[in-house]
């Protein structure tokens, strides 16, 4: 999670100059543009070159797996784009949504059924079925408000997560600690009062890809000043959860997670002393470190939070 003194002001100078550099591309700083791409605003075309799609500091950075002319990226507080010739043009859409508040890293995520379909969410879920051109609002706000901070838009959902076997189940969290689902498409959004969520800042929402009644879900205790993070597991679809990992590092807190079958997952921490922090399970169930002996070097400061 990311604190900002003055993140009003960050904001607006951040807005002018992603108008200032499409006003003038040929003089755009090459090093600032380099950074850009290092933090997923830019899209790599290929091994030896580049192409910038999105003007900033990048975070979510999508390409679409069936045509791969579709692509979207973001910059900080859900400034995002959508291009359909492989990046050499784009345009923002971010104006098409609704929302109020916008997290520093705003959610962007396919519908793991179909890309045509994606999900993006400020202080309330969006949802596109026409590769993003247009979106309806699909939820109400999802956060108990703004935060006391009246510099830093708090009160933002900062992961969604559709069904990939049932088209109408969507989790989503947000960093007041709220943990929602719903199972009609948006209709109805239920909060999960389950007493084992923690109720701190959700880092990441994953559904089974097989079974769209177990999802996974990984929270941050960063911001509340309780640094040791968790991992939990439903199997009812949301209405109870069972705590399945908590850290014993308070160091580290897992902000990255994936599973690619029912039983194997890995979830990923920013680097701590140096080296990356990854556990695993292979069971659904249980999880242990993974060994990262053979991993490079952390750089300082590297964070993990787009690694899923």
């Amino acid at each position: 999670p990311r604190r900002d003194d003055d993140a009003k002001t960050d904001q607006r100078d951040h807005r002018a100059r992603i108008a200032e550099a499409r006003r003038h591309p040929d003089e755009l700083d090459e090093s600032r543009f380099r950074a850009g791409i290092g933090g997923g605003a830019g899209l790599l075309a290929g091994l030896g070159s580049a192409e910038c799609l999105a003007i900033g500091d990048g975070l979510e950075a999508l390409i679409d797996p069936v045509d791969q002319n579709f692509v979207y990226g973001c910059s900080q507080y859900g400034e995002c784009f959508r291009s359909s010739n492989g990046g050499d043009s784009s345009s923002d859409f971010t104006g098409a949504t609704v929302s109020s508040r916008r997290n520093w890293l705003t959610p962007l995520q396919f519908d793991p059924a179909s890309p045509a379909v994606l999900y993006y969410a400020g202080n309330q879920v969006n949802r596109s079925v026409d590769k993003g051109v247009h979106w309806t609002v699909m939820s109400p706000d999802l956060t108990g408000g703004p935060g006391r901070d009246s510099n830093y838009p708090f009160g933002t959902v900062t992961t969604v997560a559709a069904a990939k076997t049932d088209s109408n189940r969507v989790l989503a969290g947000t960093d007041d600690g709220r943990l929602w689902f719903t199972t009609n498409l948006g209709t109805n959004w239920t909060r999960v009062t389950d007493s084992d969520v923690p109720g701190t800042w959700v880092t990441r929402v994953t559904v089974d890809p097989v079974n769209a009644l177990v999802a996974y879900a990984t929270f941050s205790g960063f911001r509340s000043g309780m640094p040791l993070p968790y991992v939990l597991m439903t199997a009812d679809g949301g209405a109870t959860w069972k705590m399945q990992f908590k850290n014993s590092n308070p160091k580290a807190f897992f902000d990255a997670l994936a599973f690619w079958d029912k039983t194997h997952g890995v979830a990923m921490s920013d680097p701590v002393d140096g080296k990356y922090v990854l556990i695993e399970t292979t069971d659904g169930e249980t999880w242990k470190p993974m060994a990262t002996d053979k991993m490079p070097a952390a750089k300082t400061g590297e964070a993990a939070f787009a690694a899923s």
